[in-house]
């Protein structure tokens, strides 16, 4: 849950011409307690300016505890 288990990140990925990576940080919120794994949606979407998205726009971060 975000604010829970890890931060909440909006924000805009800018990348260059022929550039195809970039890192997002995503912050984990460590507690005393002892929680199953959670996962998180990650999505890719509204590409600008004439770009696209390739065929994978989503993946699912696991938090393990």
């Amino acid at each position: 849950m975000a604010g829970v288990d890890y931060t909440n990140n909006f924000g805009t990925l800018t990348f260059a011409d022929g550039q195809n990576s970039a890192v997002v940080s995503i912050g984990i919120i460590d507690d005393a307690v002892t929680n199953a794994n959670r996962t998180v949606l990650l999505s890719l979407s509204n590409p600008s300016l004439g770009a696209t998205l390739g065929v994978i726009t989503n993946a699912t971060l696991t938090i393990v505890d």
